[in-house]
């Protein structure tokens, strides 16, 4: 569909949609969701796949032992200046990034989310488990990245309790001014509610909801006094015997634009882009590819030289600036862009022949051998294990292409 091309064109589509991406039981997934609402609402426009990244990249560093406390004995888990406890660090980072964290595990740590989980992401969590333990099965499909589509599947299965489970009633609570946002729902569990019926035992039951997102950044409005909104959150409510099923559309807004580069005359950068995608998108600062080309009348040239390097099909090496010890430069202080041939440090090969009588024989008698030669001949070879023979010597690597700003 177009809405969700254009939207995951927006919101680069790096990840596995929640719910799907994790072997967690169903309502871990309802506190993921209000963790990304909670994280978007205080970094406007944070995609999912930033807020994933940020949270298990610290998570994981965490882990290791990596992630360093502050003062207050505080963790930083993403760049929206939020710290939290260790026990919060650790009950996070289970439920976003681990392969298996159960609900009553969630339940157990309920009060280390209460700092990231917005309020109706915790609301929704609750009511979940109390349905699951009744025998109300409720497992919510959302994808963070195609956030406008919503399906909620609910099926009894009766655990004991006493009496028959009625959906009463079915509430969109949705913040948008305009009949054009506003989301709409179906399905049959809708229709239950709607009419206050009986959900039957063992019968799947199904409300699919759309929430308008807007596909124009230009027609973005605002939200709360907040700019660039592209969508209204809105919450849907199921009332049933047992607890409500709930579900909250947090509020979306557009990404910040990309910031520009900070640069001045003689800076490198590198990139995938090809040279005109490039330079197309930094117009005013004047970038080129560092292909050895001339550059006459410009600030480099005035302050550099009368060309750029050429940096093509070369690794970058920093200036010696008078190391003395093992990492210095054989070819002494260079200047900024000298090329450097290739080299490949001097060293032997043993054989594993002995030279006294492993040496091959001239006739009927061995080779003279000088008598102080004791233990084994070296030669050089062409080759190193797991390392295909070439006209370089080169570690592993990925091209892309180098600019240098010239005004």
């Amino acid at each position: 569909m177009k809405t969700v091309q254009i939207y995951s064109a927006i919101y680069a589509v790096l990840f596995v949609a929640v719910g799907t991406a994790f072997s967690q039981d169903e309502c871990v997934a309802l506190l993921q969701h209000g963790i990304y609402n909670t994280v978007r609402s205080e970094q406007t426009g944070s995609q999912a796949s930033t807020i994933y990244s940020q949270l298990c990249s610290s998570y994981n560093a965490y882990k290791a032992g990596t992630l360093q406390a502050g003062a207050n004995g505080s963790y930083g888990l993403y760049s929206g200046g939020a710290s939290f406890s260790k026990a919060e660090v650790e009950s996070i980072g289970q439920a976003m990034c681990s392969t298996n964290y159960s609900n009553d595990e969630a339940v157990s740590q309920l009060s280390n989310f209460s700092s990231i989980v917005s309020a109706e992401g915790l609301s929704a969590f609750n009511s979940c488990v109390s349905n699951s333990r009744a025998g109300l099965v409720v497992k919510t499909n959302f994808d963070e990245y195609a956030p406008e589509l919503l399906s909620i599947n609910a099926r009894y299965v009766p655990n004991g309790a006493a009496g028959d489970n009625h959906a009463h009633t079915v509430q969109i609570q949705d913040s948008s001014p305009d009949a054009s946002h506003k989301v709409i729902c179906s399905g049959t569990l809708y229709d239950l509610a709607q009419n206050g019926g009986k959900i039957e035992q063992n019968v799947n039951y199904t409300i699919v909801c759309r929430r308008p997102v807007e596909n124009d950044p230009s027609r973005a409005f605002a939200i709360a006094g907040r700019p660039g909104g592209i969508a209204f959150p809105a919450q849907i409510t199921i009332q049933t015997d047992i607890s409500p099923i709930r579900f909250l559309f947090g509020a979306i807004y557009l990404p910040p634009p990309p910031l520009p580069i900070t640069s001045a005359v003689g800076d490198v950068v590198s990139s995938f882009l090809k040279p005109e995608a490039f330079e197309g998108q930094h117009k005013g600062q004047k970038w080129v590819l560092a292909d050895g080309r001339a550059v006459p009348g410009t600030m480099f040239e005035q302050l550099v030289g009368p060309k750029v390097p050429d940096l093509r099909g070369v690794f970058l090496r920093g200036i010696n600036s008078g190391r003395t010890d093992e990492y210095k430069d054989p070819d002494g202080e260079r200047i900024p862009g000298a090329l450097q041939k290739d080299a490949l440090q001097d060293h032997v090969h043993n054989t594993g022949l002995n030279p006294r009588t492993d040496w091959p024989t001239s006739g009927n008698a061995p080779t003279k051998v000088p008598a102080s030669a004791e233990g084994t001949l070296n030669k050089k070879t062409g080759g190193v294990e797991n390392a295909s023979a070439a006209s370089e010597t080169r570690p592993k690597n990925a091209a892309i292409y180098f600019y240098i700003r010239v005004n």
